[in-house]
């Protein structure tokens, strides 16, 4: 379809529309006729066309360069071309006219259509006698037995050079609409048909003119002050966005002066609205340069494009901006809008972010190395628990060989036994093990203590009271050390043995407080294999010190949880000797409160002792510490009846715990027991983002979760217990 100012007019005319079209130039009479035909199309209207001036070929031409397929058309019958001679037979019979035009109404009418269009010309009349009272006859007529009873739009066309301006005027007054130079007006100087009935017909038109320039001089006072208030709504809202925005032209050259600027443009730059309406793009836009180039070409193009770019201030300030710029056109003009977003904040975070995102990786290295640290751990307490180890010795190489591993201080070290009143040597990393073995050191030269110990130059004493010879062979065996960490191994009443980790002479490190945490866990593992037999509690194979090893593995990792677990497992056990569970249930909730913390050792320090509200992916760590300690004990076969229990200590009885959203009775009685003495004995002690709750305090938090945190009958008898306190070995409160 044709793409003119007449088309949207066109398109939006109504059944009943009467338009006159007076041209003088055949560019007027072709866009006005063929854009009223191809409207009247799209609109399913049937449409006539009555040649005049212009033939049938001349029209069909136009239309067919615009896709139209007349044939087909007029085949359907929605077409169909007339000439004058068929329509007037060489004289202007207004009856036969009228029953031809009335027939072709009802036809469309009949053929579902929405109007019927008719576009003709009757300029030969004026060669005729009574020219005017004929064309004023014909109007009326047409206009109150065909527009008044059937759906027809009518573009009657008059050739200005055909006419005499009397004559032109009279019927410009008989059409409601005029088309003039390839637009539709609505006609002021038209008069209703009754008023050339009058008497006085030139005081009649001029009443009615007078009349139509009083309307229409409303009308336009009213549209010029609906535009006042549309311009001030626009202006008002143009300087609320938050964005800058700047309206320039574009020319083959480049860039116009900004015609257009917001409030926040003003404000960002530093610039009046007058000072900024004097610059170009190029004046505020530090990489204007760059934009000429495959931009400029991407915005000609695509009529949009986005890019970053820096703003230039009065103060000659530079500010990170993201630009959205956008081709539009406007009254014939090209045009640029361009929304400016200020992005310091953006660009500020994304530092952050990467160096957040770096700190990420940094905590990712630390929490998979801790991993790690824990397999192991892991490793020597299965083998412990099933004396999958053959020997002591072998055991004691597992003991030295992992804890080397994850002291990353550690550079050199040794394992070794007492045999008899003699040192022997049994693993060595650094050292000449074999070298070691044949150097004869007397038991007694080795001091030994209950504790872990962290000295400096540690075999200058001791070197000093060797013999010279063996003095000799230590020193060439041996590599020098600057800095110690060491313990020995006890067993009943007598020490067996110890293991020592060095850092070498030349060495820059030094050992840190956490290496000697580290070292202490693998004491007591070291030390529970050697009285292992003493502590079995657990089916007779698995010991309560190889537990708190574990325990206490976490409790250096976690600084707030010293104590924890064994409160937890004393208060559980006595809750459930309290509600009446036999002893062998009693001791699974024992050591099931004993080691329900223990998947926290994955987790990285630093968000279990963080002060603050943790973020969601914190949080999301924080809350697989119950499937990790799960599959630790599912691992062992004297803990896996437990494992369970410590998975879905952390669900609730209104479904929204974790991990498994268990509910109600779903969730094993154990577990409620542990969900409730976890709860209690952390309210009770000091966090990391808050301090200890006094007992009242803690009471009332227990009160207001039961039945959605917690069952709400176990709560009410764990608190008779509290309050009773009698039947325990500790107190509770």
């Amino acid at each position: 379809m044709l793409n003119n100012s007449l088309t949207k007019q066109f398109l939006d005319l109504k059944s009943g529309s009467h338009l006159i079209l007076i041209h003088n130039q055949v560019e007027e009479w072709s866009t006005a006729v063929s854009t009223f035909i191809l409207t009247g199309i799209e609109n399913n209207d049937k449409c006539i066309y009555i040649s005049g001036e212009y033939s049938d070929d001349f029209i069909k031409k136009i239309l067919r360069e615009n896709n139209i397929d007349i044939e087909e058309l007029v085949a359907g019958g929605q077409l169909l071309f007339l000439t004058k001679d068929q329509l007037y037979e060489n004289e202007f019979n207004i009856d036969y006219i009228l029953n031809l035009l009335q027939q072709q109404a009802d036809n469309a009418v009949k053929g579902n259509y929405n109007a019927l269009s008719i576009t003709g010309e009757i300029s030969w009349v004026v060669n005729q006698s009574n020219s005017l009272d004929k064309i004023i006859r014909y109007e009326k007529i047409i206009e109150e037995k065909l527009f008044r009873s059937y759906p027809v739009k009518a573009l009657c066309r008059y050739n200005m050079d055909s006419f005499d301006e009397g004559l032109l005027k009279t019927v410009i007054e008989l059409h409601p609409y005029l088309v003039w130079k390839s637009r539709l007006y609505k006609n002021p100087y038209y008069i209703s048909l009754d008023s050339f009935n009058s008497n006085n017909l030139y005081r009649k038109e001029l009443e009615e003119w007078l009349n139509n320039i009083d309307y229409y001089t409303r009308e336009k006072d009213k549209l010029t002050n609906t535009i006042q208030q549309e311009q001030n709504k626009f202006e008002f809202l143009f300087n609320q966005i938050d964005d800058a925005l700047f309206v320039h032209g574009i020319t083959e050259d480049g860039f116009t002066n900004f015609e257009m600027v917001n409030k926040q443009a003003c404000d960002l730059l530093g610039y009046t609205e007058k000072e900024l309406l004097s610059l170009k793009p190029e004046d505020v836009n530090q990489y204007m340069e760059d934009f000429f180039g495959d931009k400029f070409e991407r915005l000609i193009n695509d009529r949009h494009i986005k890019y970053e770019s820096a703003h230039i201030t009065r103060n000659r300030k530079t500010i990170p901006v993201e630009n959205k710029s956008h081709l539009f056109e406007l009254e014939g003009r090209v045009l640029v809008l361009t929304i400016a977003r200020d992005i310091r904040d953006r660009k500020e975070k994304e530092v952050q972010l990467d160096e957040r995102h770096n700190e990420i990786i940094k905590k990712n290295r630390e929490l998979e190395k801790s991993n790690n640290r824990l397999k192991k751990l892991i490793e020597i307490v299965c083998e412990l628990s099933s004396y999958s180890l053959k020997t002591e010795e072998e055991f004691l190489k597992k003991v030295f060989r992992t804890s080397f591993d994850m002291i990353g201080e550690a550079e050199t070290g040794s394992v070794y036994l007492y045999r008899g009143n003699k040192v022997e040597f049994i693993d060595a990393v650094g050292h000449d093990l074999q070298g070691l073995k044949s150097v004869r050191i007397d038991k007694e030269l080795f001091t030994q203590n209950n504790k872990i110990r962290h000295i400096k130059d540690k075999n200058k004493d001791f070197i000093d009271k060797l013999s010279n010879a063996e003095k000799f062979k230590f020193l060439e065996v041996s590599l020098p050390v600057k800095e110690s960490i060491f313990f020995d191994i006890s067993s009943e009443h007598d020490y067996v043995g110890g293991i020592s980790l060095d850092i070498k002479e030349t060495s820059s490190k030094s050992f840190q407080a956490g290496s000697l945490k580290i070292l202490s866990a693998f004491k007591n593992i070291t030390e529970s294999f050697y009285n292992i037999q003493n502590y079995d509690k657990l089916r007779g194979k698995f010991t309560k010190e190889i537990v708190l090893s574990m325990i206490h593995m976490l409790e250096f990792h976690d600084k707030y949880t010293t104590g924890h677990s064994e409160n937890v497992a004393i208060l559980a056990s006595d809750f459930a000797e309290n509600l009446g569970m036999d002893e062998r249930e009693i001791s699974r909730v024992y050591w099931a409160g004993l080691v329900h913390d223990i998947g926290k050792i994955i987790i990285p320090a630093y968000i279990l002792n963080k002060k603050g509200k943790l973020t969601d992916q914190e949080y999301k760590v924080v809350k697989n510490h119950p499937v990790w300690a799960y599959k630790t004990l599912k691992r062992s076969n004297q803990l896996s009846d437990i494992a369970d229990y410590v998975l879905h200590h952390h669900e609730r009885w209104d479904g929204q715990g974790y991990p498994d959203n268990m509910k109600d009775d779903e969730i094993p009685l154990i577990s409620k027991i542990l969900a409730i003495s976890d709860t209690w004995d952390a309210m009770r002690s000091n966090r990391a983002y808050r301090d200890a709750l006094t007992y009242s305090e803690a009471i009332f938090e227990l009160e207001k979760n039961k039945d959605s945190q917690f069952s709400g009958d176990l709560v009410d008898k764990f608190i008779q217990m509290l309050e009773s306190d009698t039947d325990t070995l500790f107190s509770h409160r």
